[in-house]
């Protein structure tokens, strides 16, 4: 885990003190970087909704690449690399922020797989459903359902103010 942690912190380190002077917001952002193997503190609001955001934005730019490239077959294909070494690249850094906010409103780490929760109760909910046709529109409708209020209860965690 320290060579993952030198790695994060070098990555960090490039985020000048310039840009934060100009950008303010970027100090939650080399922050992201800097805790990204530290699971055991706390994260504020600031510290998970701007490098959310952040995220978003870098995502937003590669659909628009994608859009873009649709058509050349070549750099759509490095888009998409590139799109998902990014993706892997904040994995740590994402799961290590939602549980060091969690933990900042006195919640366990572990509800960070609540929507994981979620997709296994659509499994057996829609299992369920497609054999058993009298109730079944019912349980597939909750089926297609639940995934995404288990998202949106953990959106809600998140959102919470410090106790």
């Amino acid at each position: 885990m320290d060579q993952i942690s030198k790695f994060y912190n070098l990555i960090a380190s490039y985020i000048k003190q310039e840009w934060i002077s100009r950008v303010p917001q970027l100090v939650y952002v080399k922050k992201y970087l800097e805790n990204a193997v530290d699971y055991k503190g706390r994260s504020n609001r600031p510290e998970f909704w701007w490098p959310v955001l952040f995220n978003v934005i870098i995502a937003l730019a590669f659909q628009i690449l994608f859009a873009i490239f649709v058509r050349i077959s070549f750099l759509y294909r490095l888009v998409n690399f590139v799109s998902f070494l990014y993706t892997l690249f904040c994995l740590l850094p994402n799961i290590t922020l939602g549980i060091r906010r969690l933990h900042d409103i006195n919640q366990p780490g572990w509800f960070l797989l609540l929507p994981f929760a979620g997709l296994i109760a659509e499994i057996i909910l829609a299992s369920i459903g497609s054999v058993i046709p009298v109730i079944g529109g019912l349980f597939i409708f909750v089926a297609a359902v639940l995934p995404a209020l288990t998202i949106l209860a953990l959106v809600f965690l998140f959102a919470q103010k410090t106790r």
